[in-house]
């Protein structure tokens, strides 16, 4: 149940701080929830476990600077002509292999610089000693290396600014891995979000295809999958397109020009591959938008703003949804070549001051040249900083960063290629002459073509066995699909129609094997949310689509530890799925909504116990007033289950609570009286709503017993479907009925009896008295004219005249 409550700028704001801080706790949660396999090349220690859960050193460890001597002479490796130059040289090929495999397949190297940040005085002798040196090594183990960017080298990837001070010789390399087998091809996923008319399948299409755009939608044609949305020009549908690198970093792209690519030989000519989800910008198609959101997995996120238009609409939707996801944004502007200055320069004040609101707390960063972009996506690594591009594409102007920045994307993401199999279904389709095929994203474990697996739940919760027939990356046959990889199954002994978005699919039983837990699916499952925001309090039958990863259903809240919660308020919610049930995970983010974003959280328990989920919400009102947790703002809690059920059944609406408030303001009252003010105003508005009932009660018998039958059989009709509507609704949707309701319903049914039989008595004593009526008027007559008979004969016998014969 929802109660309209006007919306006040102090709750929007203290939404976006909760949003914040929501965030942070939900990231500590998974940081603490994942192993911690981590293993430093070169004789580094690891990180203290003290200070894992800080993304501003997560910066410096990974850019790997230190304050402590250097333990690898790195120096020496890379200028070493003496004898034992070979030996060096493998030592220096292992640790580039090392610092490859910890960044799946490609590594930055700054060269010239030690680990903890000092120069080694590299003059452009020793550069070029040192680059072949690198170059070496890196063919040793099947990789190549680009210069990025250098200072004080010379050449085209010189930086423009540079540190006077410094005039020793160093830069940036990106050293990448030739994929021995197609499935160890590195993998990004982009998600591309903004407001509708922002431009994101006009950039993919001039990204992807490489040519400029006409300013009349010639670029985003080839992307579209359906003819309104050609004839419309607006995306309603989940869009997939990918770019691939090589080792090199060049760009694969056809020799023949003209020629577009498939996706096979794109697969088969990259060492890298951007896979771009391109999103629906209208309102209308939210759900499909955060449908994609969630079960594409994205490693990052690219909002699309409109020089022209600003972070207006849907914008700011998306990238509170990126926001809470904890997804890395970074943002392009596009149609600057249409847009006039000032125009410009508000939007990027917009969008500066909405990254630095305590909602986002992003900094930041233009890019406006090659050197910047070199930087920023080598410091991407942390969440904090949201590089900003200007692009235009009808005259090119700014593409050339954003490929160079797409092209140098760390990796991003945590799956466990050791945990057991699991494969969550974002899309189906039917291939011909191949079967049933289902496609999403590994979520963890191994999976081989093959392999015998499950896949479910359906409406009754049930799983269905299957077999892996082949499977596809990219539309490339492989072998075999790790964690972290996007992929599609092609299933044996399995019909299109068995199968859904939302499903899952896990390795085969095994009761044999120690350890086997069959799986299970839930209805109910309990969740911490958070509401971002919401106009209305939310309370206990309360519905909304609910987003879990690839699942998109209705559920109903049954049970909150408080009374209501509002914007910004961080409560444990129990829910129950209307449909069916589905398999979960515990530790899994949600997003609901209604409408718009509502809220968002992450799942805590599976299955609901009234009393399991009393005391969890006892612990966590205790845990936020010993400062443990964030605050709850302040709202009512109470001690137990049993105060809050006590306090609904009182409560009418939250406008009485406000009503009393502002009464108690008025008068100046304390606290104790401002409770007495409360009680008054509820019992208030309980009488009226007595008296209310008893003037239809009354105004409903008097029409009753006045009425002719027409009016007594319309009232009867009106109570009838009165008394069946309710006993539905508690039926279907568990709606309850309070004890007075079953009262009046008596009283209606009693009354109808009443009126019923007493309207049919009257009838009756009419009919009779009609009939009586009709008997002594013939017998009268009979008598009046036996008499007048009698006269006339008395007349005729004395010879007198009559009036008419006999």
């Amino acid at each position: 149940m929802a109660t309209r409550v006007k919306q006040s700028p102090q709750e929007r704001r203290k939404g976006e701080l909760a949003l914040s801080d929501f965030s942070d706790y939900v990231e500590k949660l998974q940081q603490k929830s994942r192993t911690k396999n981590t293993s430093v090349a070169g004789g580094q220690s690891a990180r203290p476990s003290g200070l894992e859960d800080h993304d501003e050193l997560a910066i410096i460890e990974h850019l790997g600077l230190s304050d402590t001597a250097n333990q690898v002479q790195l120096r020496e490796w890379l200028l070493d002509k003496s004898e034992n130059a070979d030996a060096t040289l493998q030592q220096l090929t292992g640790l580039v292999e090392a610092r490859i495999s910890e960044g799946h397949g490609e590594t930055l190297f700054d060269l010239g610089i030690e680990d903890n940040g000092e120069s080694m005085g590299f003059n452009r002798q020793d550069w070029d000693v040192a680059l072949g040196r690198i170059k070496e090594a890196a063919h040793a183990i099947r990789s190549d290396v680009r210069v990025l960017l250098t200072f004080n080298v010379g050449g085209e990837e010189e930086a423009e600014t540079k540190d006077d001070k410094d005039l020793s010789c160093h830069g940036k390399l990106l050293i990448r891995q030739t994929p021995a087998t197609l499935e160890d091809v590195i993998e990004t996923r982009i998600a591309v979000v903004g407001n509708v008319d922002a431009g994101k399948s006009t950039m993919l299409g001039v990204l992807v295809k490489g040519g400029l755009d006409d300013g009349r939608g010639k670029a985003r044609v080839n992307l579209f999958r359906h003819k309104h949305e050609i004839e419309s020009g607006r995306t309603s549908s989940v869009g997939m397109e990918i770019m691939g690198y090589d080792t090199h970093g060049d760009i694969v792209t056809s020799s023949v020009p003209g020629r577009k690519l498939t996706w096979g030989e794109i697969g088969t000519r990259s060492a890298k591959v951007i896979s771009f989800t391109d999103l629906a910008g209208h309102e209308k198609y939210l759900r499909t938008t955060v449908f994609g959101l969630l079960s594409s997995s994205p490693n990052y996120c690219l909002l699309m703003v409109a020089a022209n238009n600003g972070l207006i609409g849907m914008s700011k939707e998306h990238l509170g949804i990126a926001l809470a996801l904890n997804v890395p944004v970074m943002v392009i502007i596009t149609k600057i070549d249409i847009c006039p200055a000032h125009i410009l320069e508000q939007t990027i004040t917009q969008l500066t001051r909405i990254l630095k609101s305590p909602g986002a707390r992003k900094i930041p960063v233009f890019i406006k040249s090659h050197a910047e972009t070199v930087t920023t996506a080598t410091q991407f690594v942390s969440q904090r900083i949201c590089p900003i591009f200007q692009v235009s594409n009808v005259t090119g102007e700014g593409l050339s960063y954003v490929r160079t920045f797409l092209n140098i994307l760390p990796h991003h993401g945590h799956y466990d290629a050791d945990a057991p199999f699991e494969f969550h279904v974002n899309d189906t389709f039917s291939v011909p002459f191949v079967g049933t095929v289902v496609s999403g994203v590994v979520k963890s474990g191994v999976i081989h073509s093959g392999d015998n697996v499950i896949i479910g739940p359906d409406s009754l919760g049930q799983f269905m066995p299957t077999a892996i027939r082949s499977i596809e990356r990219k539309r490339v046959q492989v072998p075999v699909a790790t964690a972290g990889q996007s992929a599609s199954f092609a299933l044996k002994r399995v019909r299109r129609k068995e199968v859904r978005k939302g499903m899952v699919v896990l390795p085969a039983p095994q009761p044999n094997t120690p350890g086997f837990q069959v799986p299970r699916v839930y209805r109910e499952f309990v969740a911490e949310v958070l509401i971002l925001s919401h106009a209305t309090t939310i309370r206990p039958k309360y519905q909304a689509m609910l987003h879990v990863g690839p699942v998109s259903q209705t559920c109903a809240i049954i049970d909150i530890d408080r009374e209501y919660i509002r914007t910004g308020d961080r409560a444990m919610v129990a829910f129950r799925f209307v449909q069916r049930p589905e398999f979960l995970t515990v530790g899994e983010r949600i997003l609901f909504r209604e409408g718009r974003t509502k809220g968002l959280g992450i799942v805590k328990s599976l299955g609901y116990d009234a009393e399991t989920f009393v005391r969890q919400g006892a612990a966590n009102i205790t845990a936020n007033a010993n400062g443990s947790a964030p605050a709850s703002n302040g709202e009512p809690q109470g001690n137990g289950k049993q105060e809050d059920k006590g306090k609904q059944t009182v409560t009418t609406t939250s406008v009485t609570s406000h009503l009393s408030a502002a009464i108690a303001s008025f008068l100046r009252l304390n606290d104790a009286h401002n409770t007495v003010v409360d009680l008054g105003v509820r019992g208030f508005f309980f009488a009226m709503n007595l008296a209310f009932n008893a003037a239809m009660w009354a105004l409903f018998t008097a029409a009753l017993t006045r009425g002719d039958s027409t009016t007594r059989v319309s009232i009867v009709n009106v109570s009838a479907n009165f008394v069946v509507t309710a006993l539905l609704g508690a039926m279907i949707f568990g709606e309850s009925l309070p004890p007075l309701w079953w009262l009046g319903a008596a009283f209606l049914a009693v009354g109808n009896v009443v009126i019923g039989r007493r309207a049919a008595a009257e009838d009756g004593g009419k009919q009779a008295g009609e009939y009586n009526d009709d008997e002594d008027g013939e017998d009268d007559g009979d008598l009046i004219e036996l008499s007048e008979t009698r006269a006339d004969q008395s007349r005729l016998r004395r010879g007198e005249d009559v009036d008419a014969p006999l």
